[in-house]
């Protein structure tokens, strides 16, 4: 303080009340914050992901390259400062932040200050991870040209295990949300890309399947044609008059081997050609087999109209009776095993129970057609039921229809386990409607093939979409 000298008139007035003081620091610090948020948000406008992403790559291909001594002083050099390729070029506007500019926690000794390595936004540890995963493939990481690759770990598309050569750097989390969306794109992009190029790899697959039913129905019908032909020669008797189960077992193996061909056709046009001549190719294909299943149902029904004219209706109706309860029986076999299945790796790899569900709808429906057929055939449903338990444990431990691939589940997660119950249950679905509608009248099983329908509708509008952050790679 410093005493000044006055006059004794001003003295003894006392202290002046005139004019005011004011203190600008108040505003001058609210200012500042506005100021600095602003500048913060004009500059995540301007933040290209990519190009951070290309710096990033870029400076670890030429401080670290494929060697594994540059790597190591290149963690030692770390512990000490921050490399100028980690550095955004908001790093030093960053630098002075007092706060995290995700949560707005004021930085202090227990909260420490960290920075992303993409947008060099200054975050908190709990507004931040450290699971940028930047890495030279280990197979190609002896190679010269070999390029470094980023990824987000955990999610689908990262490495199944830890590279040699890598690192894990800070993001932060709106950083780390545009990665993972960028990494499954890219992914989808690949997908698409390789089904594609495995177009004639897949149609050969399908092919060797189609010729092995196709020599099916060539073996079945010429069987079925000898005993109908037999039964409508009236002047000599046939082995076949008295044993209408022959017949049965004839009419529904050859309407199996059919109803497996028209599923194993439908397939064909989930095939995506690239090229005009793949789409001309696959178009004259798929032709080729409704002609050859066109022609093949022609003759069953020519057969089965034969045999309508020389069986006796109490005959005629005793054998469609007997198809119709074998057919029946084998749907909810398929079925029944199917929600088993689904169910088991809904429960195991965490999955919506939304197709076991719809299954147990389709085999009520099954089970009040079964009723009626037991009903007009005098069986105990009880003992069906039991056997039923039986036959469908025994199908699970040796024949699944439903197979995960634990190497694909590895590398494609759980939108592979998504994809593969859905796509297997609509053709083991399209496979028992079919065999149902070639074995039965129209009017008969009616709420089973309604039931059956419904849900094949139901899978064909597509699966649900899961979300990204749900593509979790096992084992990481």
């Amino acid at each position: 303080m410093k005493t000044l000298q006055v006059c004794k008139s001003c003295f003894d007035q006392g202290k002046l009340n005139d004019g005011q003081t004011t203190n600008h620091t108040t505003e001058f610090i609210e200012f500042r914050k506005h100021a600095k948020r602003s500048a913060y948000a004009i500059s995540r406008r301007n933040f290209h992901l990519n190009k951070e992403c290309e710096r990033l790559i870029r400076g670890f291909k030429e401080s670290i390259g494929n060697s594994g001594i540059n790597f190591k002083l290149h963690e030692m050099k770390s512990l000490i400062t921050t490399p100028d390729w980690m550095k955004s070029s908001l790093w030093l506007r960053e630098n002075m932040a007092a706060s995290c500019h995700i949560c707005k926690q004021r930085f202090s000794l227990f909260t420490t200050k960290d920075f992303c390595r993409l947008c060099g936004a200054s975050v908190c540890k709990l507004c931040s991870t450290k699971d940028l995963l930047l890495y030279l493939n280990d197979e190609d990481k002896d190679n010269e040209h070999c390029q470094p690759q980023l990824a987000i770990i955990k999610i689908i598309g990262c490495p199944n295990k830890e590279p040699e050569v890598c690192l894990y750097l800070k993001v932060c989390l709106p950083c780390k949300d545009k990665m993972i969306q960028k990494q499954v794109e890219a992914l989808e992009e690949e997908d698409s890309v390789l089904v594609g190029s495995n177009f004639m790899e897949n149609l050969n697959k399908i092919d060797l399947k189609l010729r092995k039913e196709e020599e099916q129905v060539k073996s079945e019908l010429p069987k079925y044609t000898a005993i109908v032909e037999s039964l409508e020669d009236k002047t000599r008797k046939s082995e076949y008059q008295n044993n209408m189960k022959i017949l049965a077992k004839a009419q529904t193996d050859l309407a199996d081997v059919l109803a497996h061909h028209v599923t194993t056709v439908q397939q064909l046009k989930k095939l995506k050609p690239v090229t005009d001549t793949q789409s001309s190719v696959l178009k004259k294909y798929i032709l080729a087999k409704c002609d050859f299943y066109m022609n093949s149902m022609s003759t069953f029904r020519s057969l089965k109209h034969k045999l309508s004219e020389v069986v006796s209706p109490e005959s005629l109706q005793l054998i469609q009776l007997s198809i119709e309860k074998d057919a029946i029986i084998s749907t909810q076999v398929y079925v029944r095993q199917l929600i088993y299945e689904t169910l088991h790796i809904c429960q195991k790899y965490k999955q919506e129970e939304t197709i076991p569900k719809m299954l147990i709808k389709v085999e009520e429906s099954i089970e009040s057609d079964l009723n009626t057929y037991f009903t007009a055939v005098q069986e105990d449903v009880n003992k069906h039921m039991e056997l039923l338990k039986v036959i469908v444990q025994e199908r699970i431990t040796k024949n699944k229809l439903i197979k995960v691939s634990n190497s694909r589940f590895k590398s494609y997660g759980t939108r592979y386990i998504h994809n593969l119950m859905y796509s297997k249950v609509e053709n083991v679905l399209n496979q028992i409607l079919n065999q149902l509608q070639l074995v039965s009248v129209l009017r008969s099983l009616s709420a089973s093939k309604k039931a059956l329908e419904d849900a094949l509708t139901s899978l064909q509008n597509g699966p649900p979409e899961v979300d990204e952050t749900d593509y979790v790679i096992v084992g990481k």
